[in-house]
């Protein structure tokens, strides 16, 4: 859509508009009936067992009814920063996890609903930003000077090259979704809970830091989109160094933080009484900081090369 509103194809933007609106909704529900149907099998595949496996049922439980949401929230993210609404995009991401902590909070000290509640906080806060971005997006869609008015076609070709040039993040994601099961299986065997414990933490540590060079590399994707379809490489060229400056100094601040202040940080999620757990946590935190230093090149360069690849030759 990016790179048509930059050529002035405004025909070929809501092609793609429509293409991926209905493929979206599609996969949503297909996700939702899957959740719905298979809740107990999805917790095993996972490597949930004995004590674990009634929390993580529990959990799967209060987020199934919103999984479709949640899925179309993503959509929709990048649609408000496509019309021009970063910084609402980012309002919406932050004040959706904000509601989620309170939510949560609420739920499982006030009505004591455990790991189903907090389940239920994740799905009604993310479900609560997606009516929301909805409605934004459909009122600047019919608002827009050069889009309003023109229907868009669905088209299979453009279904094709969006499955092709999201294949790099979906691979990547399928990939580290399987590693953090086997991992989780392999740590339940010989490390007990405790080991299973001290991974998701670590996880949690760099997750945060990789959402951080993930969206940073996506807050560049409008811009390079846009004119690389215009023709202005110069502003291209200088967006995608920015880019790269920044999260490689972010890297490196990464590394040094889980080095020097790695059982602190850690220490935010366990208590006092979980100190194996804190000095197996560390250690693996201070071996995996090393990722950082090349993790927001790498998540760069797959960003640049993914927006750039949409269209070559001046076709889709």
């Amino acid at each position: 859509m990016s790179i048509a509103i930059g050529e002035q194809d405004y025909f070929k933007s809501k092609n793609a508009l429509k293409t991926g609106t209905v493929s979206i909704i599609t996969y949503a529900l297909f996700i939702a009936m899957i959740f719905n149907l298979f809740p107990s099998r999805l917790a095993n595949l996972m490597g949930s067992e004995g004590d674990l496996f009634a929390g993580s049922l529990n959990y799967i439980h209060g987020l199934m009814p919103f999984i479709g949401a949640n899925l179309c929230m993503i959509f929709l993210d990048s649609m408000l920063k496509t019309l021009g609404h970063p910084r609402f995009a980012m309002t919406m991401i932050v004040s959706s996890i904000l509601l989620n902590i309170v939510l949560s909070i609420l739920f499982v000290t006030q009505f004591d609903l455990g790991t189903f509640g907090v389940g239920l906080a994740t799905g009604a806060s993310i479900t609560t930003g997606c009516f929301i971005s909805f409605f934004v997006v459909l009122r600047d869609l019919k608002s827009h000077p050069n889009l309003k008015g023109k229907r868009g076609k669905f088209s299979w070709r453009i279904l094709g090259k969006i499955f092709y040039n999201g294949s790099s993040e979906g691979v990547t994601e399928i990939a580290m979704g399987v590693t953090i099961m086997l991992f989780n299986l392999t740590f339940l065997k010989y490390a007990g809970k405790e080991g299973v414990a001290a991974f998701a933490v670590t996880n949690y540590i760099i997750f945060v830091g990789t959402s951080i060079l993930l969206g940073i590399s996506d807050g560049a994707i409008p811009i390079i989109s846009f004119n690389y379809g215009a023709n202005l490489w110069p502003r291209v060229r200088q967006a995608l160094k920015v880019v790269l400056r920044t999260n490689f100094i972010l890297g490196v601040i990464f590394l040094i933080l889980l080095w020097s202040l790695g059982e602190y940080v850690i220490s935010i999620f366990l208590d006092d009484s979980s100190q194996n757990v804190i000095d197996m946590a560390v250690h693996g935190a201070c071996i995996m900081g090393f990722a950082f230093l090349l993790n927001g090149f790498n998540i760069s360069s797959a960003s640049f090369f993914l927006r750039l690849s949409t269209m070559r030759n001046g076709h889709w």
